[in-house]
């Protein structure tokens, strides 16, 4: 029942409107189907929209290193505003992750000169860092934190992995994606600052970037709700350069113009 927020029609007007709301001057556009055509509509509507910065689309990482190259060329058909590629591997068996074939196909996302972005749970962030070790040339962002288990207040074994995986310096960590982890009608602001601080003391802040998760953070809140959140934390933290964190990291992490 808490889904039916998300049944309906999600467009680049509504998306505009969002954005301007909450003083965003721009945003990325990030797949949510494994197919190659939804990221092909994503590059048509970035390429007609000064709003969309960049796409992160999907290719099929695990056919390997040649399925992934032509992929990748074929999105780029669309424009110049291709940064990132994802594969969506929560859920799956965490040794997906190390099979020949992926690794070669995220080192050729690396070589492709685009960000490939760990959309991974805390089960698969063991496996996550031996892939990001096997792959030193390409640059990684972590999506959602690795999804903690807000709801249940639970740290570890969370904690101890994501500072195993932000040894290596050529991953980045996306803030985003908490809220839908955390009981949806009854979270506080407080409840997300534990795992700002894990993340902001493991990665530091010129690997940490905000991500609003829009439109899944609807069914917990708006895009105003989710920008507290980390606002609320920011403030406590006034040695960090929050121009970095809402823009500048990500504008360097992912090359936008």
């Amino acid at each position: 029942k808490g889904m039916d927020v998300l049944r309906r029609d999600f467009t680049i007007d509504f998306l505009e409107e969002t954005l301007k709301k909450n003083n965003i001057s721009g945003s990325i556009l990030v797949q949510a189907i494994a197919r190659l055509d939804e990221s092909e509509a994503l590059m048509r509507i970035a390429n007609q929209n000064e709003i969309v910065r960049g796409v992160v689309g999907w290719c099929d990482i695990a056919g390997g290193e040649s399925v992934v190259r032509e992929q990748i060329k074929k999105l780029r058909t669309y424009g110049d505003k291709l940064k990132g590629i994802r594969y969506l591997s929560q859920g799956l068996p965490p040794e997906h992750l190390l099979t020949p074939d992926f690794v070669a196909g995220v080192r050729e996302v690396g070589r492709s000169g685009l960000v490939y972005e760990l959309l991974v749970t805390t089960e698969q962030l063991d496996a996550a860092s031996e892939l990001v070790e096997k792959v030193p040339g390409t640059s990684f962002v972590l999506e959602h934190i690795a999804k903690p288990s807000i709801k249940m207040h639970r740290m570890q074994p969370w904690a101890e992995k994501i500072q195993k995986l932000a040894k290596y310096p050529y991953v980045a960590c996306k803030v985003s994606g908490m809220v839908t982890e955390d009981d949806w009608k009854n979270w506080k602001n407080e409840d997300f600052e534990p795992y700002l601080d894990v993340v902001y003391h493991a990665f530091g802040q010129e690997r940490l970037m905000f991500g609003s998760d829009w439109p899944m953070l609807l069914v917990a809140t708006d895009y105003k709700g989710v920008k507290g959140i980390v606002q609320s934390w920011l403030n406590h933290h006034p040695e960090i350069d929050a121009g970095r964190f809402w823009g500048a990291n990500a504008k360097r992490i992912y090359h936008l113009n």
